[in-house]
């Protein structure tokens, strides 16, 4: 016999204006913005972004998710930190922290870098 679990998560994406040049927007969680629950272990993240100047892309993004809002707000992934990833990917970017918890809110940020080295 077999037992399903589900498991209900509600990601919040917390974005923040920054003075570099590139500015994470629509930020989702499993093709969602803010989902009021999941039942998925591994969700995936995705964001664009928006430049105030022409020629940017992503060289590099972190990505962070804690069940506290502060922790978020302050730079602290108490469930998951990527570290600094060298890439250009902003797509389906799979949660590779502690597991998570059923009826749980969360909260996560991206931090992006542009090619030109700004910093976050």
């Amino acid at each position: 016999m077999h037992k399903s679990i589900c498991i209900l998560i509600a990601f919040i994406a917390v974005a923040f204006s920054t003075t570099a040049q590139l500015v994470p927007v629509n930020l989702t969680c499993e093709y969602l913005k803010e989902p009021l629950g999941i039942d998925i272990r591994t969700p995936r993240f995705s964001w664009q972004f928006t430049s105030t100047e022409r020629n940017q892309y992503q060289a590099s993004y972190e990505l962070i998710v804690s069940d506290d809002i502060r922790q978020v707000e302050s730079g602290v992934g108490s469930n998951w930190s990527s570290g600094t990833i060298i890439s250009g990917e902003n797509s389906n970017i799979v949660y590779k922290g502690a597991p998570l918890q059923p009826f749980t809110r969360y909260y996560w940020r991206v931090r992006v870098r542009a090619t030109g080295g700004q910093s976050w």
